[in-house]
């Protein structure tokens, strides 16, 4: 159960930050839409915020705040991988 809601969403040349009620900021590349990445910067800042999400009704994007924690989370692990492959080739070579 989702307890956060959006409270704000800032723009970036390749990304846009929404800001939780909860205190967190996430930046999410546009990447995660492809309407969003063939989107000129001006289109991509027209944008509705509800308590669901973000809607950029314009581009008929619709971004939950589900979807958004779950591929900021995904990003996260993903970008940890490569230290932890390394610590485990580390670990393994010591045996």
């Amino acid at each position: 159960m989702v307890t956060s809601s959006l409270i704000a969403v800032k723009f970036a040349k390749d990304t846009f930050v929404v800001e939780l009620s909860d205190g967190r900021a996430l930046a999410i590349p546009h990447t995660v839409s492809a309407k969003l990445m063939s989107a000129t910067p001006q289109q991509r800042e027209v944008v509705r915020l509800t308590p669901s999400g973000l809607h950029r009704d314009r581009l008929d994007v619709h971004l939950g705040i589900r979807g958004l924690l779950r591929a900021y989370e995904e990003r996260v692990i993903l970008s940890r991988l490569p230290s932890v492959r390394n610590a485990i080739k580390v670990d393994l070579d010591d045996l």
